[in-house]
C-alpha cells in the first residue's frame, strides 16, 4: 500500500475508528479484528495497537479531526473508505454510524463516497 501516516496521523485515525465503530451502541468482534488488521497493514504491529488505542483515547475528537482534515487527498479518501468499510463490517448500518461518517466527511473534507465505494476502494488496496 503507497498511503502512509505518521504516528500523531495514525492516532487520530484509531480516535475516529474507534467512535465508528462504538456509533451503534455495540462493540462487535469483527469490528474490532478488522480495525486492528487495517492497522496492520498500516504497518503498526499488533504489540504497538494498544499503546496507539491508549494515546488516541487522550486525543479530543476535534484534535482528530483537526489532524485529519490537513491531509492530502488520497490520505483523506483513505479514512472516508474506511470508516464507510468499519460502519459496514458488522452487516448491519446503523442510522448514528451513517450520521457520524457523514459529519465526519464534512468535518475533514473527505471526498464523498457511498458504502459501495468506500468497499471498493478498500479491497483494492
Amino acid at each position: 500500500m503507497g498511503i502512509s501516516f505518521e504516528r500523531n496521523e495514525l492516532i487520530a485515525i484509531v480516535k475516529l475508528a474507534n467512535a465508528m465503530i462504538a456509533a451503534d451502541g455495540k462493540v462487535e468482534e469483527n469490528e474490532m479484528s478488522t480495525w486492528v488488521m487495517e492497522m496492520e497493514r498500516l504497518g503498526v504491529d499488533r504489540d504497538d495497537f494498544p499503546g496507539l488505542f491508549t494515546e488516541s483515547e487522550n486525543l479530543s475528537f476535534v484534535d482528530a479531526l483537526t489532524t485529519v482534515s490537513g491531509f492530502d487527498e488520497e490520505r483523506k479518501k483513505y479514512v472516508g473508505a474506511f470508516l464507510g468499510a468499519l460502519m459496514i463490517v458488522d452487516g448491519n448500518i446503523d442510522d448514528d454510524e451513517v450520521k457520524l461518517w457523514q459529519l465526519t466527511s464534512t468535518f475533514c473534507n473527505l471526498p464523498t463516497m457511498t458504502v459501495a465505494e468506500a468497499l471498493e476502494y478498500m479491497a483494492d488496496l
